[in-house]
């Protein structure tokens, strides 16, 4: 009968580091054409009216598009989201949360939509967006064109 070892750390590596690693290897890289729901697929995030609904919301806030493409790159990069996901109200009545993340700048992120979802989703390693925040809205054109 042989004998399972235990593993040997070399001190450098926490518990957490195993559970991120077991985490990562279960994520999806998501497509920016896999956020969308559409008539063929309904597992996406979004409708491309939602979206569209969504960034006009975004762009009337101050620095809102600004907001979504640093959200949109802290996701592409990978960073951990660091700060709990507490819904507030802004000025406009519109729940948000502001992001904290591991390596890149927090942002505001408006609550419509799939968004908390997406925003979960991620956090918990489920999803890893492969794209940013231009090619949100780039599919979102292409969509609406077809």
């Amino acid at each position: 009968m042989i004998k399972k070892q235990a593993p040997v750390f070399n001190g450098k590596r926490s518990s957490a580091d195993l559970v991120e690693g077991a985490i990562s290897q279960n994520t999806v890289r998501l497509a920016v054409s896999q956020l969308y729901a559409s008539d063929e697929s309904t597992t996406g995030y979004f409708t491309p009216d939602e979206m569209e609904d969504y960034i006009a919301t975004v762009k009337v806030n101050p620095h809102g598009l600004t907001y979504f493409d640093i959200l949109f790159e802290n996701f592409q990069l990978g960073n951990k989201i660091t700060s709990p996901l507490l819904t507030k109200i802004d000025r406009g009545g519109n729940e948000y949360l502001w992001v904290q993340f591991s390596k890149g700048e927090p942002t505001k992120v408006i609550l419509l939509h799939g968004m908390y979802q997406f925003i979960k989703d991620y956090q918990k390693g489920v999803i890893r967006p492969d794209f940013d925040g231009y090619a949100v809205i780039e599919e979102l054109r292409r969509l609406q064109k077809n």
